[in-house]
Order: C-alpha cells, then structure tokens, then sequence
C-alpha cells in the first residue's frame, strides 16, 4: 500500500512541476533575480504581483531571453536588447509626451493640457520627464487629500471666538484655534487675532462679560433702564413716517399709486388700446397693472385729436400689444419660449453668454409672476436694448425657428399696421438686409 502511494506521488510531482513552469515568472532588479510564484489554485496560495518600480539599474527578462537594463525618464523603450547585459533600444519622447520614471514602457504619456480645477493655476509646465505641474491659487488650497484630482477650495476664515494659528497655503486649508480665557475675537477674519477683553473700572459695573466673541460690556451705576432710550426713538420715527405720508396724500401722490393698482381689465385695455380674444384677457388678470404701468412709460400713449387717425393712434401701442399675444400664447412646452427668446436677443447682444445673462435676469426677477409674465418683460428688456432698431420681422423670425410659422403668419398679418408708417417699413427693411 506504502509503495503504491509513492508510485501514484510519483506520476503526480511531473504534472506539478509542469504547471509550475508555466505559471512562473522572473524579474531581476539590482539586488538580483527574484523568482515570482502565480497562484496554485488547488493549493490556495496568494498571487504576487510583479514590481513595475524600477530603478537606476533595473533589469528585465526580455522575450528574446536576454537580461536588458530598463530605459531611463524621458525615453520609452523601442525594442529590446540585442546583447546580454546591455540596455534596452531607447528612443526620447517627443513634444507633448513624458515619462517620468524608468521603465520599459513602449510609449511616452500624454502631457496634460491644462489644469483641471478652474482655481488652480500652472506651477511648472510639461517636459520629457514630468508632466505639467499645478498648484491652486492664492487664497485656495487642494482638498484632494492625496487622491490625485484638483479640488481648489477658498481659504476658510477664522469664525468669531477664533484666532489665526496657522495661514492657508495652496496645500493646506487655515487652521484656526479658540481664544484662551481672557481674550475674545469679534470677527469673521483670514487673519483674525484675539485681543484682551476689557475691564470695568470706577463707578461702572459689568453689564456682560466676556466671552470669547464679544468684549465686556460695562454700565454706570446710575445710566438709565434702555427702555427710555429706545421708546422715543421709536415714535420719533413713527411720527416721521406719518407726516410723510399726510404730505403725499395732500399732494395727490397716494391717489395715483391707489389707482394703479386698482386697475381692472378695462383699465388695462384703455392702456394699451388692443383687441385681444377672451383667452387672453383672462390671462392677462393677474398680470394686466404691472405691464400696463410699465408701457405707459416705455410707450406712451398719445391723446386723440383732431388731425389723428385710428390707426395712428394704435401704432403707438403696438408693441404692448405684441409682446402681451406673444407672452400669452407661445408654446411653454420643451422650453421653446427660451430657444425663443434667445435667437430674438441675438439680434441685440454680441454673445451666447450675455444673452443667457440678460434672460435670466428678467426671469429671476419675476420668478413668482409666472412665465407668462417673465416673457413679456424679456421682450420690453429687449425693445429697450433694441430702442429704434427693434422692428417686427425678428420677433417673427424668432417664431419660425421655433417651429410656430403658423403663429408667426398670424401675427404678421394682425400687426400689419406696423408696416404702415414710413419709418417703421425702413426699419424693418434695415432688419431684412441684415439678415440677408
């Protein structure tokens, strides 16, 4: 049975060694060559992995089975050795491209192009052996924490009852430290210092000590109870407040502010003169005053006489008239009305990021009037830019690229009155060319 066994362990050790020839692998550094055992998987031992940290006279087992020496920083390595010993067929990385260690890499890395952090700034550029280095800039420091990206983070400042101990670097975030007993610090500070907390001398008492954010705060003995103070100031003010308001109303001032803002929708169609469907008016309910305050400044509306026509009349409110259909039936969907609004406001700005600029504004402004209310008052922001060179076709060109022709067709033949007056018809020439 003993030799039975013996014989079966003998078949058995030349598979052994067989798979252990073809798992094995060798690395040679300067201290010599280290022999590298793969995982056995049937015997459960642990996979090492091989080293790739070369250094000055690293050697490495080439395919041609001839111990070469790895190249240097700055070149990759081309082809192996050809003689025993001997360093490997090196070859310089070209512009744009480093390596900075010694390998036997077959290429150099790319060099970065830029920093990624917006607050961090080039320290050193890109070489054969060493990337483009970065550094946050004043005021910042890297909160990357070792992980290898740029975080750029502002210096945090000392809060009050804090002082100053160590100053931000472009590594390193402030580092602040409380005040001791005795001193206090009032203020959000990058160079906060504690200062000595003040005494009460003579006849005067502590009214509030110190405590580390605010200095003491004494009394006299015989300083009066602060209500005595602060009452008479108070109806100082309040009496000031109502003879304001007894001299505005005399002078007529509050009657006018109560009737623009009692106006009701037949006030707002005196306004504007226009002859809007049913669906519009009950839209307009919540918005009618504040746009018609606004067009009565923008466009006034002139009085009737005997040598006006009609037609005169209502060309001077053409323009509310227009942004108020506009606003109430451009499709909201898809935010088309800001696709909309964005190629109207090109015709006026000269790029991308103050149209958006000048957009956002207005509907910031009026964010709790509704979108309705934000694209009317995009569209008198833009008569105002566009003042004397504003003309119809670029509202109605807007509307074709959004894919509304129908719309546009609408309004170009209900606002036709526009092409009536001589100086209207050459502006909206004028707009053509450009255009064109």
């Amino acid at each position: 049975m003993f030799l039975r066994s013996l014989l079966s362990l003998g078949l058995v050790l030349p598979v052994i060694e067989a798979y252990l020839s073809s798992t094995e692998a060798f690395i040679q550094t300067s201290t010599g060559l280290h022999h590298v055992e793969a995982k056995i998987r049937f015997l459960n031992r642990n996979k090492r992995t091989l080293k790739t940290n070369f250094g000055p006279h690293s050697t490495y087992r080439a395919n041609n089975g001839l111990t070469c020496l790895v190249c240097p920083p700055g070149f990759y390595r081309k082809s192996d050795c050809t003689t025993n010993g001997t360093i490997a067929a090196c070859e310089p990385c070209k512009g744009g491209y480093y390596n900075n260690r010694f390998n036997i890499a077959t290429s150099c890395a790319q060099c970065s192009a830029y920093c990624i952090d917006k607050n961090a700034v080039t320290q050193s550029t890109c070489n054969a052996t060493a990337d483009m280095r970065c550094r946050c800039k004043d005021g910042y420091f890297n909160h990357s924490k070792g992980s290898g990206e740029w975080i750029c983070l502002q210096h945090s400042p000392c809060q009050p009852g804090t002082e100053l101990r160590n100053t931000g670097t472009p590594e390193h975030n402030t580092v602040c430290t409380m005040c001791e007993n005795g001193t206090f610090s009032p203020n959000v500070s990058l160079t906060a210092k504690c200062l000595p907390c003040s005494t009460c001398d003579g006849e005067r008492k502590v009214h509030k000590a110190c405590n580390g954010k605010t200095d003491v705060i004494c009394t006299s003995h015989d300083e009066p109870p602060i209500m005595y103070i602060v009452v008479p100031v108070v109806l100082t003010f309040i009496a000031g407040i109502v003879i304001v308001v007894v001299c505005l109303y005399r002078k007529g001032k509050l009657n006018l502010c109560k009737t623009a803002c009692k106006k009701t929708d037949e006030d707002c169609k005196h306004y504007v003169g226009i002859d809007l469907n049913e669906n519009t008016i009950n839209e307009r309910k919540e918005l009618c005053c504040p746009k018609a305050e606004l067009e009565i400044e923008i466009y006034p509306i002139p009085q009737k006489n005997n040598n006006q026509t009609d037609d005169q009349i209502q060309n001077g409110a053409t323009w509310s008239q227009l942004f108020l259909e506009v606003s109430a039936n451009i499709r909201l969907a898809d935010s088309i009305w800001i696709d909309f609004l964005r190629k109207l406001f090109s015709k006026v700005y000269p790029n991308v990021e103050e149209i958006d600029n000048k957009i956002d504004e207005n509907v910031i402004n009026h964010k709790h009037d509704g979108v309705k209310e934000q694209i009317y008052r995009c569209l008198v922001a833009w008569k105002k830019k566009a003042a004397d060179d504003a003309c119809l076709e670029d509202i109605l060109q807007a509307l074709d690229k959004c894919r509304m022709q129908e719309f546009s067709g609408q309004l170009r033949l209900k606002y036709a009155s526009l092409y009536r007056r001589t100086d209207i018809i050459a502006e909206a020439d004028d707009c053509l060319r450009e255009q064109d």
